[in-house]
């Protein structure tokens, strides 16, 4: 639990934004703050598939369905769930140090300069809905023949889906 974290979703970066991805008025990858401040991420899969899916709920994890692989080592900073029709989920957590190092694989949150402090998390996240054109994974975001990547939201507030 941090209370700086920069989520990477689909090759997009997201700093101090409360719902990074909302299908239908509904959020699906979102931020929510404890009464610490900290930062709780939340996940629910999308599928088309009508079964029961992986779920992240404020940074708990709970694995529905009949996944085929479940892929998460004992320290907690990486979690992989993948479903046989192609639905896929995963989460990587991230320390950084310092910029230096940040900016070997991540220059693009540099952008964000003094609004970032360190030590910084990124929380990396890959979803795929199986038997569809939309899938975020670690360098771009593709939905219905669009695809997104190295953007950087920050701030930025959607009143209406809070998650």
């Amino acid at each position: 639990m941090r209370r700086e974290v920069v989520a990477i979703i689909g090759g997009n970066y997201y700093h101090e934004t409360p719902n990074m991805v909302v299908f239908r008025d509904h959020p699906i990858i979102w931020f929510e703050r404890d009464d610490r401040g900290y930062l709780l991420l939340s996940i629910r899969m999308l599928s088309i598939s009508g079964q029961p899916r992986t779920e992240l709920t404020a940074n708990d994890w709970e694995i529905l369905g009949e996944p085929i692989e479940v892929d998460s080592p004992p320290n907690g900073s990486f979690l992989q769930v993948k479903y046989e029709n192609g639905d896929e989920v995963g989460i990587r957590f991230k320390k950084w140090d310092s910029a230096e190092k940040l900016w070997e694989v991540h220059p693009r949150i540099l952008v964000l300069g003094d609004q970032i402090r360190f030590p910084l998390v990124t929380a990396e996240v890959h979803l795929a809905v199986g038997g569809t054109d939309i899938r975020f994974n670690s360098k771009n975001s593709e939905l219905g023949g669009i695809q997104m990547q190295g953007n950087i939201m920050s701030r930025c507030g959607n009143p209406t889906c809070q998650g």
